[in-house]
């Protein structure tokens, strides 16, 4: 009697491995497919807002036609741009493919709930920004969309913290006639991005505060600086913190390059008067304003300078108040066994 044929176990295993290969090979292509294609439009969109493109007008018409990105040249416009906050913490905690995909799944996030409502494009600028163009043609009341549109701001950014666990500021700009109005726009909203400064982490900032950036140099009262000098010199913490407070108000108004120049001559100023005052500190204040310098460079807000400024102020007065403690104690020593004690020079003129 002859066998019915049948498959051997390695046939089928064979058969079912070619299977789930094509499966995977084609989620791979998909994948690729799509952030190819994301990738295409990335590089079209950032050409577009910083006018850096080389193709003709009509090159260019051609593929944002290609791309979908029609919308842009016929209707009225809405930009948002997204500044990851803890941009040096984020980037250190985060290997290269980490970054990639984080940075890939916000402006996932950022587009899908924007879609619902609009159409509109999301993409990466640069390492710490994405930015949201969308249409608002339809909207006649841009009072209320605006209202909306930051709820809509608002959610974005509570979607990105509880997924991503990141947070992100945004600034936003409702007035956006037509596409040769992009690059300007941005460049406005980059600026208005310095308020993060005064405002903190996952600021929305509307685009009526541009006008509170101080576009003069901040100046430092000389009297001011000199009474804060005095206060350290005396070991005098409390009074320090207050008056710094009053001096540097202003300052978050201003960009970061004006903020880090005003806070270096601030901070040398006091190095050299205290240097002068009590050299055998010295060494404790150099390192201190080491530290304050190589950490200011990773500042984003206000608290974060405070902060520094703090710890700063705080080692020099522990440093100044030692040396009180000192030259009381020598005091003290020789009025109970009535014998002169004699105090050295350099603690005498500390405290004259």
């Amino acid at each position: 009697m002859q066998k019915k044929p049948s498959f051997e176990p390695d046939e089928f295993q064979l058969i079912l491995s070619t299977v789930t290969s094509l499966r995977e090979n084609n989620e791979q292509l998909r994948s690729i497919q799509q952030k190819t294609k994301y990738s295409v439009t990335e590089s079209c969109l950032n050409e577009l807002i910083t006018e850096h493109y080389t193709d003709s007008p009509t090159l260019m018409e051609e593929k944002m036609d290609y791309l979908g990105l029609h919308y842009l040249k016929t209707e009225k416009l809405c930009m948002a741009v997204f500044k990851i906050d803890n941009y040096h913490s984020f980037i250190t905690e985060h290997s290269l493919d980490e970054l990639w995909e984080l940075r890939f799944a916000a402006v996932n996030i950022i587009e899908e709930l924007v879609a619902a409502k609009y159409t509109c494009n999301g993409f990466s600028r640069d390492n710490d920004k994405f930015v949201l163009i969308l249409s608002c043609s339809n909207e006649t009341d841009l009072v209320d969309f605006e209202d909306r549109f930051v709820l809509l701001l608002q959610s974005i950014q509570n979607t990105i913290e509880a997924h991503l666990h990141f947070t992100v500021s945004i600034t936003y700009n409702t007035n956006l006639p037509n596409i040769g109005e992009l690059p300007i726009i941005y460049k406005q909203l980059e600026t208005s991005l310095l308020l993060k400064m005064r405002l903190g982490h996952a600021a929305i900032i509307d685009p009526h505060l541009i006008d509170e950036i101080r576009p003069e140099p901040f100046q430092c009262s000389y009297k001011a600086t000199n009474q804060l000098i005095d206060y350290l010199i005396q070991g005098k913490l409390d009074k320090t913190l207050s008056l710094y407070q009053e001096i540097v108000q202003d300052l978050f108004y201003c960009d970061y390059a004006e903020i880090h120049s005003t806070l270096f001559y601030l901070i040398h100023s006091i190095y050299e008067r205290l240097s002068e005052k009590y050299p055998m500190l010295k060494d404790i204040f150099v390192e201190a304003m080491k530290k304050f310098i190589s950490r200011l460079e990773y500042a984003e807000v206000s608290d974060d300078i405070l902060m520094l400024s703090r710890n700063y102020f705080e080692t020099i007065c522990n440093a100044v108040q030692t040396i009180y403690e000192e030259v009381h104690f020598s005091v003290f020593i020789r009025n109970s066994y009535g014998k002169a004690c004699r105090i050295p020079a350099y603690k005498q003129s500390s405290i004259e």
